[in-house]
Parts: C-alpha cells; sequence; structure tokens
C-alpha cells in the first residue's frame, strides 16, 4: 500500500458470548487465532500489552472498552450482551477482504450477524456455513 492511498475507517464488533444455549464465553485461544489473522490480513493490531499480576508480567489484550448492546432473538425476546468494539484504519480495495474475515469470524464466534460500520454506513455481515473458519480455529465446527 502507498503511502498516498487513502484509508477508510471500519469498525465492527464481537460479542463476549456465543449466540448458542448456554450463551458461553469464547475459548482464550479462539481470540489470540482471531488476533492473529486479523494482524495477517490487515498488518496491524493494537496490544497485546504488558499486564502486572501478583507482581509477575504477563503479555494480554487489554480490553479497553467492552461495548454493552442487545438484539432481538428469534422468539422477540431481547437479548442484552457486551462486545469487542475494533477499528481498523483500512485502504477502500480492501473492504470486501474485511466482509470475508468477518464471514469467517461470524461462524468461529457462533454468532448470526457481525455489526459492522464502513464510513459510517451499516455493512452488517450475516454468517455464511460456506465461508468456513478462521485459519487455526480448533474449536469451532
Amino acid at each position: 500500500m502507498s503511502q498516498q492511498e487513502e484509508q477508510i475507517e471500519c469498525w465492527f464488533l464481537i460479542p463476549i458470548l456465543r449466540n448458542s444455549v448456554p450463551r458461553e464465553k469464547h475459548p482464550t485461544e479462539l481470540w489470540d487465532v482471531f488476533h492473529k489473522c486479523l494482524r495477517d490480513l490487515f498488518h496491524a493490531l493494537s496490544g497485546p500489552v504488558d499486564v502486572f499480576r501478583e507482581r509477575v508480567k504477563i503479555r494480554a489484550i487489554e480490553d479497553v472498552r467492552k461495548t454493552p448492546g442487545s438484539w432481538p432473538n428469534e422468539q422477540g425476546e431481547i437479548i442484552n450482551d457486551e462486545s469487542r468494539k475494533y477499528t481498523l484504519l483500512i485502504a477502500e480495495h480492501k473492504v470486501d477482504d474485511l466482509r470475508e474475515f468477518l464471514e469467517k469470524v461470524a461462524n468461529s464466534f457462533d454468532q448470526d450477524e457481525i455489526l459492522c460500520v464502513v464510513r459510517g454506513v451499516k455493512k452488517s455481515v450475516l454468517r455464511r456455513k460456506q465461508a468456513g473458519f478462521l485459519d487455526g480455529d480448533l474449536w469451532s465446527e
């Protein structure tokens, strides 16, 4: 990518819990796979950061901010949840790559839909089994 190429802002949310009942947290290892794939595709990622626990330094992804939200399930009941918000600056020609990546994320993270916003316009990505899973995802299927 040339330094003159315009970059646009995109952001998306990854819910903390799986959609399937019981709604469980995603394995830490899946978050690691997600971050590696994100970094490999877009060559950037904030974190991990050094965190000190009981005077021992560990490397961890720090949740700077979790975003609260809700959505209606198939029965019309409102489900409250929290998501991690990711903001990217990418070249416009990479938006399709982001969409394809988020289809795999939807499958790996057991989500029916991933809210994605590109230049202020909602471009949500729906789960598509044909898209497959994130490379390295050993927990889904």
